[in-house]
């Protein structure tokens, strides 16, 4: 068992209460069966076990094995995957590549795609429901046969597990996700899932990739179990049953099984299972367990009657230098010979002949002689029945302690006079010029209580014999000791730390003694092994022994109160790993004895600082082993531990000039090298990760994790290295990545001695090695073509003529997010918004230009105007839009009738600009008008002015901007021949055209010059629409006026406002959009609301019914922005994804067809103006088409095309074809929709597409 220092944690027995079994195996040397492999075992209604293989079926009846083979029946394949057995006893068999078998009663059926409507021979995996139909799982999805029909449902492909539960719903997984289909769709349930083992009653159980989870056939959550929260005794599971008594059993591969609800975990080194690696399981009424190994063959496990159950709750406490005390729980039948103690310091465990160190008739025993102090030992139990004997029980391990001190005297001995203590019970001086670095001697007595104190509350204190050469207490002043059975003279020193420093300064020497206390201090308090996250605390257990230690632990020296409670405790007096610390940070600690209640004083060790956090030079599981490992250089693997955890880091010397190799069992382990104190990284890898020393030498750290996340995990794997010599040919080292975009990146290493011919490099999605290469001679590599927002990993290796290193990881990187959309403005029949890299994109019915793209062609999706990155903001009107670059310039495009200028034609087809000033602020497009506001607050109008829209006290139309008087401006909206507008002393103004009210000022009269509304003096936003107006205040409240013909006002009521009256009572909103007879609305909590006319789902909420308030789209809180057209809706969420709903009859929602949405939805995020069938045009004229692909795509070029392959997002390898020429024609018929990578070779240059197959 592995050993584990934890904080207050009692180390129990992995068999507690764990029923007996005897084991027969069943292989192909000494039975019938078929195979040595087992892939299924499902029983039939007769109790006969029907086992599948790669060598056919075998059936057994509890006396003989049955097979049938292709040699021998007339079952189709003997590559059988899995049984299932319907409710009318018929055998359904899934083989590995010819379709599905049947066997009813003696009749065998073969059913192929060639001769039935199963879509594929590749069978995945089979089920059947209540209804005797058949569920198939072939790569091109779900296929359901009734005995006559077949049907696929193709809308997921890519499953990789089935189960039905008892009310036939059907789940499946795919790529990690949990779905439950309906008949008709899929129903997304989780993420993070791996397969389905079991539906069982109300439960659906899963194997995580790291865990184990059950949901509820309702598709609810239930429960997720780690190995780090449960008994989980690994995290690859294969199979999993339920017992007649409700227990859960898991097959492991590579742990065992176990039952998992009695937390009771069998494998090689507790019972007589012949392997840890199970790929299927069956219980049986009778409590017999059957389990199919990968490779030794079947394994009956059935409950023997034993009577010698084996002691559990193994615990170990009062741990000395030499003695310790054992203890543990009686089984419920006591064993009448007692039990059997065995103590070693190594990690090999007894078999049942071992002799046992000790014997004890009571459920405890006391260790008090053969231990070494400074030692870490390894325990076992077992009961003793006379007759019979139990199995062994691991009780873990646990070190003894070491004893410590500082014995040098710098200043030599003071006073020369021994000291004779009156021993009153108070303080005694003995000198008040005491030096540190010096002792002074002390006549002591036996059975007595020291307190030994310096004036210097940080000094060191150390007390050995009269010769000084045996420590007997040591630790931080004051130092308590009691003194048992010694008697006489002893030397008390003084030193500045526990460095042993010296300082010839005065401070006062103390001695006081008396009558022994019943809870003596702890002394010797140390700190090691220090990481970025954990630390080794040690202390010396007073005399009498404590029953257990207070740690008091905080990042300020304020010291703890006798009333304090300890942060954490400690059975033993160590904590070999105290976890959960933040890394470079200073923590101070306090200790304290406590005895049954009785606690003593709390005792400072000082302070100590954790390392910086670097790349996984964590270990939340400490050192392990605890002696420092020495390779013997040989050049073959030395194994270290066959018990390492993840998490935990162990110290190896090390040579110049040596290449090393450090290895893990587990393949996906990442390996950390770091120097002696764990303050630099040398180091960093999957493992192999191979190292050359260089000028490195002594002790470095070799740290485990699972992952280049730094996971941890306390499950056993082996610890390897090998050390060699230097090679000739290196891989290179110092890896990073830079220039991380949303698509590039470029990969970087310090170069090989000698520098090698030339270097060899991977990357792909995944943590293993393989994907897509390439080469270079350099020590960087550019990657284009990445996904966005997605984890790469890669490798190097060099290569030196003819040889090759091993490929060394490089590590992980991120690539950018792709935002897509950051702003939005609506226009009346369409949209134009704004991505995250600047560009510009717009949509919808093209009225005079109004796209401008240059055309007048009406878009149902999104294209750009323009090719620039530049735009900072955009307003969109009727059929005008505005906007202004970062360059603070103004550009227009769309219908013309002055407001963009008196000389371009009424339809401006692409952006010009306007003016040629450079400090335009913000820019509201109205109806034929415009109003804009400069950085320095002025405001300028300019366009139609017939209702003195443009504020300039005249009813005289203006071609260029100019100013409206001479006030600054925060806020400025332009709508249907109308205006309003915040100043920057928070007063709203308006002007134009008031014929319903929209001007607020409580009539109707027309103004061609600014009117006050009211006289508040916070309002920061307003938003002119069609007739109706709306301001936001400061204070968060929303306010509305004019036309409520629809109940667009939002007040509850369909009655026109000629002033602002408040919607509701929120004051959270945030921002608002307005649309031809609607409003919408975005609060602070990320929420969007709308209200109004409904009458093409421009509400966004899944009807046509009208809102006269308020109501919530949804309930999604991760809203960015939301506007609104003359009846559509439109937002982005804070991912950047836009969402669009309401009318689409011309295309105006950009979501690539002419269908009403009543809900929001997506719309993809436009990478280039491509249609359906269009072409990529790479720099260097190589055409690749149709993207999206279907039956073929089609690469061509100027220059010859050497080659090309096509790449999965797993960096996985589907198509590879040598071309030579220069055009080629891929057939990717076969190909599952989704996202591929095409690399294409030509003209010495080497370019990646992304493409989509749909």
């Amino acid at each position: 068992m592995k050993k584990l220092y934890l904080l207050g944690l009692i180390l129990f027995s992995f068999i507690s209460f764990g029923q007996n079994y005897n084991y027969t195996i069943y292989n192909t040397s000494n039975s019938g069966i078929g195979s040595d492999y087992v892939g299924d075992i499902k029983t039939d209604a007769n109790g006969v076990l029907w086992i599948s293989s790669f060598s056919g079926v075998s059936t057994f009846n509890g006396t003989t094995f049955t097979k049938y083979n292709t040699g021998n029946s007339g079952i189709a394949s003997n590559a059988i995957l899995e049984i299932e057995i319907d409710g009318l006893g018929r055998k359904w068999m899934a083989s590995q590549n010819n379709g599905i078998i049947l066997l009813n009663g003696t009749t065998w059926t073969n059913y192929t795609s060639s001769n039935s409507g199963l879509p594929n021979n590749a069978i995945v995996c089979i089920d059947v429901d209540s209804n005797n139909n058949l569920w198939v799982v072939t790569t091109s999805g779900l296929t359901r046969f009734n005995g006559t029909t077949w049907t696929t449902y193709n809308a997921l492909t890519n499953i990789n597990s089935i189960e039905i539960d008892y009310a036939n719903g059907i789940w499946v997984t795919n790529n990690g996700n949990l779905y439950k289909f309906n008949g008709t769709d899929y129903n997304f349930i989780a993420q993070g899932t791996d397969k389905l083992l079991k539906a069982y009653g109300d439960l659906i159980y899963v194997a995580g990739f790291d865990s184990f989870l059950t949901y509820t056939i309702e598709g609810t959550f239930f429960s997720n179990y780690y190995q780090s929260n449960s008994c989980l005794a690994g995290y690859q599971l294969n199979a999993l049953d339920v017992d007649s008594n409700n227990k859960v059993w898991i097959a492991f591969n590579g742990d065992g099984v176990q039952n998992f609800t009695n937390c009771v975990t069998y494998n090689t080194s507790n019972s007589g299972l012949p392997d840890n690696y199970f790929s299927a399981l069956r219980t049986q009424s009778s409590g017999v367990i059957w389990a199919g190994t990968l490779q030794l063959g079947l394994v009956k496990m059935t409950p023997s009657a034993t009577t010698c159950n084996p002691p559990t709750n193994l615990a170990v406490s009062n741990i000395t230098s030499t003695t310790c005390q054992l203890t543990w729980t009686a089984p419920a039948s006591v064993p009448g010979s007692g039990y059997e103690i065995y103590i070693a310091p190594t990690t090999v465990a007894p078999t049942t002949n071992t002799t046992p160190t000790l014997t004890s008739t009571a459920p405890s025993v006391s260790v008090t002689n053969g231990l070494t102090a400074g030692t870490t030992y390894y325990y076992w139990v077992r009961s003793n029945c006379g007759s019979e004997k139990s199995t062994w029980t691991s009780g873990g391990s646990f070190t003894t302690a070491a004893l410590t001190g500082c014995t040098t005297a710098t200043y030599g001995q003071w006073p020369a006079a021994t000291y004779t203590p009156s021993c009153s019970g108070s303080a005694e001086q003995i000198v008040i010029n005491a030096y540190a670095g010096e002792y002074s001697k002390v006549n002591i007595l036996s059975n007595t209580q020291y307190t030994f104190s310096s004036s210097v509350a940080t000094d060191f204190v150390t007390i050995t014999n009269e010769a000084g050469d045996t420590v007997l207490a040591s630790g931080l002043s004051p130092l308590s000791w009691a003194s048992a059975s010694n008697t006489g003279v002893v030397r008390y020193y003084f030193h500045t730390d526990a460095n042993c420093g010296a300082q010839n300064t005065n401070r006062i020497r103390y001695i006081q003694c008396g009558t022994p206390v019943s809870c003596g201090l702890p002394s010797g308090l140390t700190v090691s092994n220090i990481t970025s996250n954990s630390c080794r605390l040690f202390w010396v257990a007073p005399t009498p022994v404590a029953n257990s230690y207070d740690i008091y632990l905080s990042t300020n020296s304020t010291a703890p109160l006798t009333s304090t409670n300890a942060t954490q405790t400690s059975v033993a007096n160590l904590v070999g790993a105290l976890n959960g610390l933040t890394a470079a940070t200073t923590y101070y600690y306090w200790i304290r004895s406590n005895c049954n209640g009785n606690k003593s004083a709390w005792v400072s060790g000082g302070s100590f600082t954790t390392i910086a956090a670097l790349t996984c030079n964590g270990a939340i599981y400490g050192l392990y082993p605890d002696t420092t490992f020495t390779p013997s250089c040989t050049g073959n693997a030395e194994q270290i531990v066959a018990d390492a955890w993840a998490g935990e880091y162990t110290n190896v010397n090390v040579l110049s000039n040596r290449q090393y190799t450090f290895t893990s069992s587990i393949a996906t382990d990442f390996i950390t090298i770091t120097n002696a104190t764990g303050t630099s990284v040398l180091a960093s890898g999957l493992t192999p990760l191979v190292w050359n020393s260089n000028t490195t030498s002594g002790v470095i750290r070799y740290h485990f994790s699972t992952n280049a996340n730094c996971g941890t995990q306390n499950t056993s794997r082996i610890r390897s290295i090998t050390c060699a010599n230097t090679s000739s040919c290196n891989p290179p080292s110092n890896f990073s990545t830079t220039n991380i975009t949303s698509t590039t990146a470029t990969l970087n290493w310090t170069a090989a001695t000698p520098a090698p011919n030339t270097y060899l490099y991977l990357y792909n999605t995944t943590p293993t090695i393989g994907g897509i290469d390439g080469s270079t001679v350099a020590t960087s590599a550019n990657l284009t073509g990445l996904l966005p927002n997605t984890d790469y990993h890669w490798w190097v290796a060099s290569v030196c003529g003819n040889t090759q290193t091993e490929w060394v990881y490089g590590g992980f990187f991120v690539t950018a997010a792709t935002t897509c959309f950051s702003q939005l403005s609506c226009a009346a029949l369409g949209a134009t918004a704004i991505k995250s890299d600047g560009s510009l994109w717009a949509w919808g019915s093209s009225v005079n230009g109004s796209i401008g793209d240059g055309t007048n062609t009406s878009r149902n999706y999104p294209v750009q105007i323009g090719n620039e990155n530049t735009w900072q903001s955009v307003s969109e009107t009727a059929f005008t839009g505005m906007a202004i670059k970062n360059d603070g310039s103004l550009w227009g495009w769309g219908q013309n009738i002055g407001n963009l200028n008196s000389t371009s034609g009424s339809a401006v087809l692409a952006p010009i600009r306007v003016g040629t000033d450079n400090n335009w602020q913000a820019v509201s497009a109205g109806t034929g008008h415009t109003a804009a506001i400069k950085t320095n607050g002025t405001l300028w109008t300019w366009g139609s002015n017939g209702y003195g829209q443009l504020g300039l006290s005249t009813s005289l139309n203006y071609f260029e901007p100019t100013q409206l008087g001479t006030d600054t401006w925060a806020h400025v909206s332009a709508g249907y021949d109308y205006t309003l507008a915040v100043k920057s002393n928070g007063t709203l103004w308006a002007w134009g055209y008031n014929n319903k009210g929209q001007l607020g000022n409580g009539n109707l009269s027309n103004s061609n010059a600014p009117v006050q509304i009211g006289t508040a003096t916070n309002w920061s936003k307003v938003y002119a629409g069609n007739g109706s107006s709306y301001a936001l205040k400061t204070d968060g409240t929303i306010w509305a006026w004019g036309d409520n013909q629809y109940s667009q006002l939002g007040d509850g009521t369909a009655t026109d406002r000629t002033t602002p009256v408040q919607i509701g009572t929120a004051n959270d909103w945030q921002h608002i959009g307005v649309g031809g007879a609607h409003a919408v609305g975005k609060k602070n909590n990320g929420t969007i609301w709308a209200w109004g006319i409904n009458s093409y789902s421009q509400l966004g909420n899944g009807t046509t019914v009208s809102s006269s308030v308020p109501v919530e789209i949804g309930t999604a809180t991760n809203w960015l922005t939301i506007d609104a057209g003359v009846s559509t809706t439109s937002a982005i969420k804070t991912d950047g994804t836009m969402y669009v709903w309401g009318r689409n009859n011309l295309g105006q929602l950009g979501d690539g067809t002419n269908t009403l949405r009543s809900v929001p939805t997506a719309i993809s995020c436009p990478t280039s103006n491509l249609g359906i069938d269009d072409t990529v045009v790479l720099e260097n004229e190589i055409k690749v088409y149709p993207n999206p692909m279907n039956e073929v795509l089609t690469v061509s070029g100027d220059h010859e095309i050497v080659s090309l392959a096509v790449y999965n997002l797993l960096g996985q390898e589907v198509i590879v074809k040598s071309v030579n020429a220069h055009e080629t024609v891929l057939d990717v018929s076969k190909l599952p929709t989704g996202t591929y990578l095409v690399k294409i070779n030509a003209a010495n240059t080497v370019n990646t597409i992304k493409v989509f197959k749909q």
